[in-house]
Protein backbone atom coordinates (compact mmCIF):
# COMPACT_ATOMS: atom_id res chain seq x y z
CA UNK A 1 0.00 0.00 0.00
CA UNK A 2 0.79 3.28 -0.95
CA UNK A 3 -1.24 5.65 1.07
CA UNK A 4 -4.51 6.63 1.82
CA UNK A 5 -6.64 9.02 -0.21
CA UNK A 6 -9.46 10.69 1.71
CA UNK A 7 -13.05 10.84 0.54
CA UNK A 8 -12.63 14.85 0.31
CA UNK A 9 -9.76 14.56 -2.48
CA UNK A 10 -11.20 11.98 -5.11
CA UNK A 11 -14.56 12.03 -7.20
CA UNK A 12 -18.06 10.31 -5.11
CA UNK A 13 -17.66 7.83 -7.77
CA UNK A 14 -14.66 6.07 -5.49
CA UNK A 15 -16.95 5.77 -2.37
CA UNK A 16 -15.20 6.51 0.98
CA UNK A 17 -11.65 6.79 -0.36
CA UNK A 18 -8.95 4.93 -1.81
CA UNK A 19 -5.65 3.24 -1.18
CA UNK A 20 -3.00 2.97 -4.07
CA UNK A 21 -1.71 -0.21 -4.50
CA UNK A 22 2.54 0.14 -5.24
CA UNK A 23 2.32 -1.62 -8.36
CA UNK A 24 4.57 -2.47 -10.34
CA UNK A 25 6.72 -3.14 -7.72
CA UNK A 26 10.76 -3.94 -7.38
CA UNK A 27 9.78 -7.17 -8.60
CA UNK A 28 7.27 -6.03 -11.70
CA UNK A 29 9.43 -3.55 -12.40
CA UNK A 30 12.42 -6.10 -12.81
CA UNK A 31 10.48 -7.94 -14.57
CA UNK A 32 9.58 -4.98 -17.16
CA UNK A 33 5.80 -5.28 -16.28
CA UNK A 34 4.16 -1.60 -16.20
CA UNK A 35 1.23 0.20 -15.41
CA UNK A 36 -0.45 2.29 -13.11
CA UNK A 37 -3.26 3.62 -10.69
CA UNK A 38 -4.32 0.20 -8.80
CA UNK A 39 -6.25 0.90 -6.04
CA UNK A 40 -8.35 -0.32 -3.37
CA UNK A 41 -11.62 1.99 -3.59
CA UNK A 42 -15.30 1.79 -2.73
CA UNK A 43 -18.44 1.98 -4.45
CA UNK A 44 -20.74 5.16 -6.07
CA UNK A 45 -22.27 6.83 -2.23
CA UNK A 46 -25.32 5.01 -2.64
CA UNK A 47 -24.48 2.08 -4.20
CA UNK A 48 -23.47 -1.24 -2.17
CA UNK A 49 -21.87 -3.11 -4.70
CA UNK A 50 -20.52 -3.27 -8.48
CA UNK A 51 -20.35 -6.33 -10.33
CA UNK A 52 -17.69 -9.04 -10.55
CA UNK A 53 -14.54 -7.21 -12.63
CA UNK A 54 -16.58 -4.07 -13.46
CA UNK A 55 -13.47 -2.05 -12.92
CA UNK A 56 -10.55 -0.87 -14.72
CA UNK A 57 -7.88 -2.99 -12.66
CA UNK A 58 -8.92 -1.79 -9.63
CA UNK A 59 -10.26 -3.87 -6.67
CA UNK A 60 -13.92 -2.32 -5.19
CA UNK A 61 -15.04 -2.91 -1.93
CA UNK A 62 -18.51 -1.84 -0.61
CA UNK A 63 -18.05 0.94 1.70
CA UNK A 64 -18.74 -1.04 5.13
CA UNK A 65 -15.90 -3.17 4.35
CA UNK A 66 -13.19 -0.25 2.71
CA UNK A 67 -14.06 1.56 6.28
CA UNK A 68 -12.54 -1.29 7.88
CA UNK A 69 -9.51 -1.39 5.38
CA UNK A 70 -9.02 2.16 5.28
CA UNK A 71 -8.31 1.75 9.48
CA UNK A 72 -5.14 -0.08 8.47
CA UNK A 73 -1.54 1.24 8.64
CA UNK A 74 -0.66 1.82 4.99
CA UNK A 75 2.90 2.11 5.82
CA UNK A 76 2.73 -1.63 7.87
CA UNK A 77 0.54 -3.96 5.48
CA UNK A 78 1.48 -5.64 2.46
CA UNK A 79 -0.94 -7.25 0.23
CA UNK A 80 -0.61 -10.74 -0.98
CA UNK A 81 -2.51 -11.87 -4.32
CA UNK A 82 -2.54 -15.64 -5.26
CA UNK A 83 -4.66 -18.14 -6.39
CA UNK A 84 -4.38 -20.52 -3.72
CA UNK A 85 -2.83 -20.68 -0.06
CA UNK A 86 -0.47 -23.50 1.07
CA UNK A 87 -0.34 -23.93 4.70
CA UNK A 88 2.36 -24.75 6.55
CA UNK A 89 2.90 -26.51 9.63
CA UNK A 90 3.81 -24.68 13.15
CA UNK A 91 7.34 -26.60 12.75
CA UNK A 92 8.34 -25.72 9.29
CA UNK A 93 6.84 -22.33 9.73
CA UNK A 94 9.42 -21.60 12.68
CA UNK A 95 12.28 -23.46 11.08
CA UNK A 96 11.41 -21.11 7.86
CA UNK A 97 11.33 -18.00 9.89
CA UNK A 98 14.57 -18.96 11.78
CA UNK A 99 16.35 -18.97 8.76
CA UNK A 100 15.13 -15.76 7.32
CA UNK A 101 15.72 -13.95 10.79
CA UNK A 102 18.99 -15.74 10.86
CA UNK A 103 19.55 -14.33 7.11
CA UNK A 104 18.60 -10.55 7.97
CA UNK A 105 20.43 -9.98 11.34
CA UNK A 106 23.66 -11.43 9.39
CA UNK A 107 23.48 -8.44 6.96
CA UNK A 108 22.38 -6.00 10.33
CA UNK A 109 25.38 -6.89 12.50
CA UNK A 110 27.53 -6.95 9.01
CA UNK A 111 26.79 -3.23 8.44
CA UNK A 112 26.85 -2.60 12.19
CA UNK A 113 30.60 -3.83 12.65
CA UNK A 114 31.72 -1.93 9.57
CA UNK A 115 32.48 -5.20 7.55
CA UNK A 116 32.67 -3.68 3.99
CA UNK A 117 33.20 -6.80 2.63
CA UNK A 118 30.10 -9.22 4.12
CA UNK A 119 27.84 -5.95 3.80
CA UNK A 120 28.13 -5.69 0.19
CA UNK A 121 28.03 -9.43 -0.40
CA UNK A 122 23.98 -9.68 0.82
CA UNK A 123 23.43 -7.33 -2.79
CA UNK A 124 23.13 -8.43 -6.29
CA UNK A 125 25.28 -7.23 -9.41
CA UNK A 126 21.19 -6.11 -10.13
CA UNK A 127 20.96 -4.09 -7.47
CA UNK A 128 18.62 -1.43 -7.25
CA UNK A 129 18.31 1.73 -4.56
CA UNK A 130 15.19 3.64 -3.63
CA UNK A 131 16.48 6.54 -5.52
CA UNK A 132 18.02 4.48 -8.49
CA UNK A 133 21.06 3.85 -7.38
CA UNK A 134 23.15 0.86 -8.75
CA UNK A 135 25.41 -1.47 -7.36
CA UNK A 136 28.56 0.54 -8.33
CA UNK A 137 26.89 3.72 -6.77
CA UNK A 138 25.74 1.98 -4.02
CA UNK A 139 29.46 0.32 -3.01
CA UNK A 140 30.65 3.54 -4.46
CA UNK A 141 28.77 5.19 -1.29
CA UNK A 142 28.40 2.73 1.46
CA UNK A 143 32.21 1.79 0.93
CA UNK A 144 32.90 5.57 1.51
CA UNK A 145 30.67 5.66 4.68
CA UNK A 146 32.36 2.90 6.06
CA UNK A 147 35.88 3.73 5.75
CA UNK A 148 34.84 6.44 8.20
CA UNK A 149 35.37 4.02 11.47
CA UNK A 150 32.41 5.76 13.01
CA UNK A 151 30.66 3.86 15.76
CA UNK A 152 26.82 3.24 15.34
CA UNK A 153 23.95 1.05 16.38
CA UNK A 154 21.56 -0.25 14.17
CA UNK A 155 18.24 -2.01 15.37
CA UNK A 156 15.35 -3.78 13.86
CA UNK A 157 12.17 -3.95 15.36
CA UNK A 158 8.11 -4.63 13.76
CA UNK A 159 8.83 -7.43 11.23
CA UNK A 160 6.43 -8.76 8.30
CA UNK A 161 8.48 -11.00 6.45
CA UNK A 162 6.68 -12.61 2.97
CA UNK A 163 7.26 -15.17 0.50
CA UNK A 164 6.76 -13.96 -2.52
CA UNK A 165 3.37 -15.72 -4.25
CA UNK A 166 4.27 -18.43 -6.99
CA UNK A 167 8.07 -17.53 -6.90
CA UNK A 168 9.59 -20.00 -4.18
CA UNK A 169 13.34 -17.73 -4.78
CA UNK A 170 11.69 -14.30 -4.16
CA UNK A 171 10.91 -12.64 -0.56
CA UNK A 172 9.95 -9.16 0.80
CA UNK A 173 11.27 -7.82 4.36
CA UNK A 174 9.32 -5.21 6.09
CA UNK A 175 10.39 -3.94 8.95
CA UNK A 176 11.00 -0.38 11.50
CA UNK A 177 15.22 0.72 11.34
CA UNK A 178 16.37 2.67 14.58
CA UNK A 179 20.33 4.18 13.47
CA UNK A 180 21.98 5.85 16.19
CA UNK A 181 24.96 7.81 15.45
CA UNK A 182 26.85 10.35 17.03
CA UNK A 183 23.94 11.17 19.37
CA UNK A 184 21.31 11.33 16.75
CA UNK A 185 18.82 8.84 16.00
CA UNK A 186 17.16 7.85 12.57
CA UNK A 187 13.87 6.10 12.29
CA UNK A 188 12.32 4.45 8.99
CA UNK A 189 10.32 1.89 7.35
CA UNK A 190 12.33 -0.65 5.25
CA UNK A 191 11.44 -2.76 2.14
CA UNK A 192 13.82 -4.58 1.18
CA UNK A 193 13.51 -7.40 -1.56
CA UNK A 194 15.33 -10.79 -1.41
CA UNK A 195 15.97 -13.21 -4.34
CA UNK A 196 18.14 -15.98 -4.30
CA UNK A 197 21.37 -16.71 -6.97
CA UNK A 198 21.86 -19.55 -8.55
CA UNK A 199 24.24 -20.54 -6.35
CA UNK A 200 21.68 -20.69 -3.51
CA UNK A 201 22.47 -17.75 -1.99
CA UNK A 202 20.45 -14.97 -0.80
CA UNK A 203 20.81 -11.42 -2.04
CA UNK A 204 19.28 -7.87 -1.85
CA UNK A 205 18.04 -6.98 -5.16
CA UNK A 206 15.78 -3.66 -3.89
CA UNK A 207 16.35 -1.84 -0.99
CA UNK A 208 12.98 1.00 -0.17
CA UNK A 209 12.70 3.69 2.48
CA UNK A 210 8.67 3.83 3.01
CA UNK A 211 9.13 6.73 5.91
CA UNK A 212 10.71 8.10 8.34
CA UNK A 213 11.24 10.22 11.20
CA UNK A 214 14.45 11.86 12.38
CA UNK A 215 15.19 13.10 16.03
Amino acid sequence: LVSHIDRTRISPFYGLGAVPLQYPNSWDKLNNRTGHGIWFHGTPIGQYSRPPKASDGCMVFANDDLAQILTLDWRKTLVVTNKDIEWLSADAYQSAQKEVLLLLNSWRSAWEKLDIKTYLSFYSPDFTGGTGETIREWTAKKTQIFSYKRPHKVELSDMLLIPYPNQPDVMVMLFTQKYTRDGKESVVRIRLWWRKNDQGKWQIFSELVINSNSF
